[in-house]
């Protein structure tokens, strides 16, 4: 599965549904041919941290997410694609425009939110606090709106990947803000990621070179540290 998903942020995912979605006759189960075009279904799982919609793009998706192995409660609605567009994330906006699901305004719509977005995630990667043991208090949040350029090995991956596994000295990096604090504040959440446990290691190799590509201004040369 993709795993799009909705997150409006001033709401929340049962409230922005009940005003902009239609709700599907069957909480269950949702035959993919009964889709009207121009709609997707939203699935909303219920577990016992808070509630997730999913979008199903495709017959498979639909009935992997509405599966009757998996007991959580749920609730299928209909969505506007181009409603979907002012909740969804990244990912989505980039599936959307990749497949043509949407006309001109609302892809313009969504870009500029696009813009938006990618401007608060940058944000997001320093506001961590570094843990005793290794990891960053949004950790999690962090592996979910890194770029997907960064989730195919490039030049800044391969350098953090370097440095996990084989440590090395920084005194060449080249920091794109000059000012001493937030540059130490940078290199802890960099260290503070690298050393956690708590998510894939797909994730940590994606993350740490998208923090390297927003500290530095060019990637540095391997220097292995002295044995």
């Amino acid at each position: 599965m993709k795993d799009f998903v909705i997150g409006p942020s001033d709401q929340t995912v049962e409230q922005w549904l009940q005003k902009e979605a239609l709700a599907s006759p069957f909480d269950l189960k949702l035959d993919w041919e009964s889709v009207p075009q121009g709609f997707f279904p939203v699935v909303l799982v219920t577990n016992q941290v808070s509630p997730i919609a999913f979008i199903a793009v495709n017959k498979d998706e639909l009935n992997a997410v509405t599966s009757m192995r998996d007991n959580r409660k749920r609730r299928i609605f209909l969505v506007k694609i181009d409603k979907l567009l002012e909740v969804a994330g990244l990912d989505f906006i980039n599936y959307a425009r990749e497949n043509g699901l949407a006309d001109g305004e609302a892809l313009k719509r969504a870009e500029l939110r696009e813009k938006e977005i990618v401007e608060q995630n940058k944000k997001m990667l320093f506001e961590g606090v570094p843990q005793p043991l290794g990891g960053l208090t949004n950790e999690v949040a962090l592996t979910r709106a890194c770029p997907d350029e960064f989730r195919h090995r490039n030049p800044w991956t391969e350098y953090a990947m370097k440095l996990f596994y084989c440590g090395g000295n920084i005194s060449n990096w080249k920091f794109k803000n000059p000012d001493e604090n937030v540059q130490v504040s940078q290199r802890a959440c960099f260290h503070g990621f690298l050393g956690t446990w708590g998510v894939s290691h797909e994730d940590k190799e994606a993350v740490a070179g998208w923090m390297l590509s927003e500290m530095l201004s060019e990637v540095p040369v391997h220097i292995p540290k002295p044995e």
